[in-house]
């Protein structure tokens, strides 16, 4: 059977249009952001705005995200936007700047943002959550270099299993002895799932489970693509290392494959589950992108909104633009 877990709470929902726009509500402030919110942490960011002057006004995909943000009483935008749809909203609001807190791996949304800030001539700021530390030198001491290959897409991600099949089931037989299928787990979301369903699934030797969030239209994907309900994991993270290390476990997973979120992504949780497990990764890659005025904190994106705004507000202020992208820590 299908495993769902931690599926939110239904919440009694309007007729309405499938788009919905309360950002109109949004009260007169000396600052006003539109923030693409498209992460966990990209609330918190909302939330600290407040508290330093910068009315955020969230644009968000689902309806269940922007309840959140209504708790909060912060203005939100439901549905997917392009850069039209982001210039107009910027206008009717007189909104400011743009602060892209979208999924690292949301790079459409991102070039859009920055298509729009160039349209409107206000400025555009990247939060980016920084990428897990893979140097090996603060990993799980079970971690090994040979355990973990990198891809550029989920399409590379693809091929590199194709190539490494003799070597993944040589694996599987020494971390479950007489497993007669080779299980790939990913943990890449629901987007990947017609590229990894299309190379693997007619490999009737390949077993492939899915992880992605508890959604109706995940699940109605993975029954047009033909993917069992025994095979699909619909749950809500965070996942801890020894959760990760239990899925593994259960469904007997020769290898894992996985995006490089970051800490908010448990990226180090999963790499520590596989390698206790003994169970070799491949990671995608994060997209890449060259972001102007790109941060790793919510306080410097805070402040450097400031900052450019004022500057654009105020030209005699402006001085010579300087690198404001962080070090990982």
């Amino acid at each position: 059977m299908t495993t769902v877990m931690s599926t939110p709470p239904t919440r009694t929902m309007n007729k309405e249009k499938p788009l919905k726009d309360d950002s109109t509500n949004a009260a007169d402030t000396s600052l006003k952001a539109l923030v693409l919110a498209g992460t966990s942490d990209a609330r918190e960011l909302c939330k600290r705005a407040l508290t330093v002057g910068v009315k955020p006004t969230a644009g968000v995909v689902t309806r269940e995200a922007a309840a959140a943000y209504r708790e909060l009483d912060i203005p939100v935008h439901t549905g997917k936007m392009r850069a039209i749809e982001m210039t107009d909203l910027a206008m009717r609001q007189e909104l400011q700047v743009i602060i892209d807190a979208s999924h690292p791996y949301a790079n459409l949304a991102s070039e859009e943002a920055i298509k729009a800030s160039k349209i409107l001539s206000i400025p555009y700021i990247r939060y980016e959550r920084p990428a897990a530390n893979l140097d090996f030198e603060n990993a799980p001491a079970t971690l090994s270099k040979e355990m973990l290959l990198f891809a550029e897409d989920d399409k590379n991600a693809a091929k590199l299993i194709q190539s490494h099949i003799q070597t993944l089931r040589e694996s599987t037989t020494l971390a479950f002895p007489g497993k007669p299928l080779l299980t790939i787990f990913l943990a890449t979301g629901s987007k990947t799932l017609e590229t990894f369903s299309s190379a693997l699934l007619p490999q009737k030797d390949i077993r492939m489970v899915v992880r992605f969030l508890p959604r109706k239209e995940n699940l109605e994907l993975c029954e047009k693509l033909g993917i069992e309900p025994k095979n699909i994991v619909a749950m809500q993270g965070p996942y801890s290392e020894e959760l990760n290390k239990t899925m593994l476990r259960n469904y007997q997973a020769g290898l894992l494959v996985t995006k490089e979120s970051g800490s908010e992504g448990s990226t180090i949780e999963k790499l520590a589950a596989a390698a206790s497990l003994g169970i070799p990764v491949i990671m995608i890659r994060r997209p890449i992108i060259d972001y102007p005025n790109l941060c790793h904190t919510m306080d410097d994106a805070l402040a450097l909104a400031k900052k450019l705004v004022l500057q654009k507000s105020s030209p005699e202020t402006a001085q010579s633009p300087q690198d404001h992208t962080q070090e990982t820590p």
